[in-house]
C-alpha cells in the first residue's frame, strides 16, 4: 500500500469519527457538518481512484513479469 493511500485512509477515519461526534452532539445539520460530509465524500473518492489505479498498476506489472 502506497504512503498516499495510508495518509487518505486516516484522514477519512478522522474525519468521519469528528462527524459522528458532531451528529452525536446534535450538530450534524449545521453548515459546518455538511461541509465536512463534502470533504469526506470527496476524500473517500481520492482514495478509491488511488486504490483502483494501484491495484491496475500492480496488476501490469504481475502481467509483465509472467509474460
Amino acid at each position: 500500500m502506497s504512503d498516499r493511500i495510508i495518509r487518505l485512509c486516516n484522514h477519512v477515519e478522522l474525519l468521519a469519527c469528528e462527524l459522528d461526534r458532531w451528529t452525536a452532539r446534535g450538530q450534524g445539520g449545521t453548515a459546518r457538518a455538511v461541509l465536512l460530509r463534502m470533504k469526506l465524500a470527496a476524500m473517500t473518492v481520492d482514495l478509491v481512484t488511488d486504490d483502483l489505479v494501484e491495484r491496475m498498476q500492480l496488476a501490469a506489472r504481475r502481467t509483465k513479469a509472467n509474460a
